[in-house]
């Protein structure tokens, strides 16, 4: 399968009061795209190795609740991109068509 799905920080885009989005970068046949987490965060509060909101974070309430809501979605994703899979739907698929 050459399908992947990371969550990563829009550093291109900064909002007016300094913060990113937190994007899922979806990558299929060499192809991505974004799909917008709904999450805006200060590159200070982003680990980037770990790929998630530092703990230490304190503009979002409840890091921990902010990083399991976005790993159940990234879960979704996988789960919809391997029933594709197996059902052999998925390399007839453009990366546009997968997001949708």
């Amino acid at each position: 399968m050459n399908t992947n799905i990371v969550l990563s920080l829009d550093k291109r885009r900064q909002k007016k009061d300094g913060t990113m989005q937190i994007d899922f970068r979806l990558g299929h046949n060499r192809r991505t795209t974004v799909i917008p987490s709904g999450y805006h965060i200060h590159k200070i509060g982003w680990d980037e190795k770990k790929r998630k909101i530092k703990s230490s974070y304190k503009s979002i309430d409840n890091t921990t609740r902010a990083n399991n809501l976005l790993e159940k979605t990234k879960a979704k994703y996988i789960d919809d991109i391997t029933q594709l899979a197996e059902k052999n739907e998925l390399n007839q698929l453009s990366v546009i068509e997968l997001k949708e």
